[in-house]
Formats: C-alpha cells, structure tokens, sequence
C-alpha cells in the first residue's frame, strides 16, 4: 500500500512537472522579475496550473514567494523560474496523502473536503525554499512570523522563560530575571509536562512558545517537574510584557569596563549608551565589549553601537545578487568614545555581532580575543507576505569599509584563547584584561580576574523565548 501511494505521488509530480514546463515554453510566460504581489492566471499558465482559478488569495501568495525569491535572492543561478516552479511541485506532492484529490485542486477541481490548500500552498513555498539549500533561508507561517519580529523588537508578552522542546515534555533553558515565571518559581533545568491540562506529546518546539505566550492578564497553566524534585508540581501563571535586556556592564577592574552585549533589538544602542555613560562615571577609561553567544539580530543597532567607537563612514557595506553596494552611514551624535578596547568572540558570535567586531577590527578600534566565530555573512530580510505569513531571504552580503568581507570560516582572533577550562574560569576575559591594563591609565595590578560575566541563557533573540 505504501509503495503504491508512493508510485500515485510520483506520478503526480511527472504529471504537474510536464504541464508547468509545457506552459514555460510558452513565450513571454514569465517576465524578467516575475509577478510580485500580483497574480494573473492568463499572464501566467504556469502558476494557475498549481492552484486554479478557486483560490486567488492563496495563488496570489504563492506568487510573492516565488517572484520575492526570484528578484532579491543573493545567488540569482539557484532561482531561475523553471528550477523555482519544479521545486514547488515537489514540495506540494512530498506531502500529498490524496494524490487524485491533490491533483484535482491543482487543476482547479478543488474539492474543499479532501484537500487544505493553504498548507499545499505552504508546503509549495518550502519545497523552493528548500531547494536553494541555504540554512538561512525560511520560509515563516503567520504565527512564526509573529514570534520572530517579537524577538527582534526584544520585547514579547508572555511567561518569560526560555524553553526547548523534547520528547513529551519542554525543557526550561533560562528564566528572566523578575518575570512572572521566575516569580511562579519555575526554574531553569524544569521539565514542562502540560500546558493548560494539554500534556506536550507530539508537539512541535513552535505549538510549546504559543501555547506560553498570549496577550498580558491571561492565565496559562503549567504542570512541570525536576529532576531534584519529587512528583510533579502545578503552577499558575499571569501573563505580562516581557522586556529583556540585551546591554549588561559592570566595573570588570579598576580602569576597565565590561559591556556584554547579548543581541541586537531595537533597544540596544539606548541601552548600551546608558551601560557606557554609567562605566564613565566609575572612572572607566577602557572596554572589554563581551559578544560571546551573541547570535545576532537588527544590523541597524550594530551600526548604532559601532557608530560610538567609529569616526568614518560608511560603517558597513552591503552588496545585494547585482554587486550593487548601500553604505550604513555612522548614525550616533554622541561624542565619540576613544577608549581602548578589546572584543570577546567565540564560535557563537554571528551575524551583527560578526558585523560589529569585523568593522571595529578593520577601523584599527579593537583586538578580538577568544576563538573563531560561526562565519555568516549574509544578510537576511524578513519579508511579509499578503497573508501574514513571511519569507527570511538570504539577500545580501557584509563588506566592511576597507573591503573585508565575512567567510563561512568565520572571524580569526587577533589573539586565540581556548573556551572556559572550568566554572569561573574565564582565560578569553583574563587575556582581555592583560592587554588594556598596560594601556589604561589607573588600571590594577596584581591577579587577574575570572569570569566577567555569565552568558545569557534567554535572550529577546531566542527563537524559544516566551
């Protein structure tokens, strides 16, 4: 029975494959940029043969994708329309448990009891997703879109905990300081048993953050356990707004200060300027910028912060799949800040974080210390589809100013240290220190200090944040 469903599904894909390249041979089918945020059923045969004419709002959203992919995609050769249209084929009939009911929708005998055309649209966007191979390059429904603009606005509203999903249960990774899930006592190392008498089996790590995040005032209900502790626990949990700081700092010594910066949300440069005005006042005449773990986020407040170290501009470059280049100009009008510095990386330092190291590196402002980073140097843009849903489409590279550009192989150190030997070892902060103490005036003597500052567990840029 198997093997049979299995032939019913090829031979669906054979049949839709032939339709769309016999209407692709079709002169002028398809422009030069395809039919962005439009549809035309007899501008384009092709795509009206994936939907038919009963469900333009869904055919309308298939054709975004496709034309949003086809024209800002950075590497124009693996969106061509035929590889593009084919690849969606493939995706629609990977998951096609009714193959007649399947192809009787394509060709517009919908037959809204057997088929849910809005996930085959989906699975039609995944399937050209996928076919372009590249990890950073998603496709996001309406509710994953949702969670990932909240985690770029470092702001989310909901119980305050980060969590991972595992095998009938989610695990607690991290919880916020003073948020309503510390105050309930859930703690990180928690298992998440039920929410809301709903027990997790068979849920994705995305169903577990709804189901904790929801509107401020509401009430959700956990059941969760420890491995310390004996049978199971409930707890009630008022939901709120969720504000998580992404700037921390502190006096590391006498002289030198500590800025650990653990992503990049809209709020970051007004939080970093304020961590900076207050190391000022405690007589900081230097900086260890901490980036470890920082996976990344908004470039715009990355260029913010660089603009307080950096006096040219442009600060960064990015150069779109036409070799076309748009300078971030420096942004900040608060005095520049002439400190020496040295900047923490490790192998979980990416993307704007990358970014901000590589430029300070390149303007002669910073040493990297620590060890290589995780080497992406694209750029994504989240794009909105008609029907909330979204696109995060690699569309861009990082060139810094004096022509760097950032490689899979990551950033090097300037000086190589070893991850942490211990708890409360830190060798990464100690060789920081050792190089500002004999460049800043007032500095300490004697023993080098161990860890600076723990890595953030939950940060506004944790996809598991709720």
């Amino acid at each position: 029975m198997v093997r049979f469903a299995s032939l019913r599904r090829l031979a669906l894909s054979i049949s839709i494959a032939l339709g769309l390249l016999a209407a692709l041979m079709t002169p002028d089918v398809i422009g030069a940029e395809g039919p962005l945020n439009q549809a035309s059923e007899s501008a384009d045969p092709g795509l009206s043969l994936l939907f038919g004419s009963e469900s333009p709002e869904l055919y309308q959203v298939f054709g975004e994708a496709w034309s949003i992919i086809q024209k800002y995609y950075l590497v124009p050769s693996a969106a061509e329309p035929r590889h593009l249209l084919l690849a969606a084929v493939t995706g629609l009939t990977q998951h096609a448990d009714d193959p007649d009911a399947t192809l009787a929708a394509l060709k517009g005998g919908l037959d809204r009891s057997r088929v849910d055309l809005r996930l085959l649209t989906y699975d039609a966007i995944r399937g050209m997703v996928q076919s372009l191979r590249d990890p950073n390059t998603l496709f996001l429904t309406p509710d994953e879109r949702r969670v990932a603009i909240t985690g770029f606005e470092g702001r989310l509203e909901g119980i305050g905990a980060c969590v991972d999903a595992g095998s009938g249960a989610a695990i607690v990774r991290g919880v916020v300081e003073d948020s309503p899930a510390a105050t309930a006592g859930l703690r990180a190392g928690d298992f998440i048993l039920t929410i809301d008498d709903q027990p997790l089996e068979g849920h994705s790590a995305q169903d577990v953050i709804l189901g904790l995040r929801g509107p401020s005032g509401t009430i959700v209900r956990l059941t969760t356990s420890h491995p310390n502790r004996a049978g199971p626990t409930d707890l009630t949990i008022a939901r709120a707004a969720i504000r998580i700081i992404s700037a921390r700092g502190r006096m590391a010594e006498a002289g030198i200060g500590l800025l650990r910066l653990s992503a990049f949300t809209e709020g970051t440069d007004e939080e970093t300027g304020a961590v900076l005005d207050d190391l000022s006042r405690q007589g900081a005449g230097a900086l260890v910028l901490d980036l470890r773990g920082n996976l990344g986020g908004l470039l715009e407040p990355a260029v913010a912060v660089a603009s307080r170290f950096i006096a040219s501009s442009p600060i960064v470059w990015q150069e779109n799949n036409r070799g076309q280049r748009y300078g971030y100009e420096r942004t900040s009008n608060e005095p520049l800040l002439n400190w020496p510095m040295v900047v923490l990386i490790d192998r979980n330092s990416a993307s704007a974080s990358e970014v901000l190291a590589l430029v300070l590196r390149d303007a002669g402002r910073a040493q990297l210390v620590g060890s290589p980073t995780y080497g992406k140097g694209t750029i994504q843009y989240l794009f909105e589809l008609s029907d909330g849903s979204g696109l995060h489409l690699t569309s861009a590279r990082w060139v810094s100013p004096a022509g760097s550009r950032l490689e899979p192989s990551g950033l090097t150190p300037d000086v190589p240290v070893g991850p942490l030997a211990n708890e409360g070892d830190d060798p990464a902060s100690k060789q920081a220190l050792s190089l500002l103490r004999p460049i800043t005036p007032g500095a300490a003597s004697g023993p080098l200090s161990p860890a600076l500052l723990p890595p953030d567990e939950c940060t506004p840029r944790s996809a598991n944040a709720a």
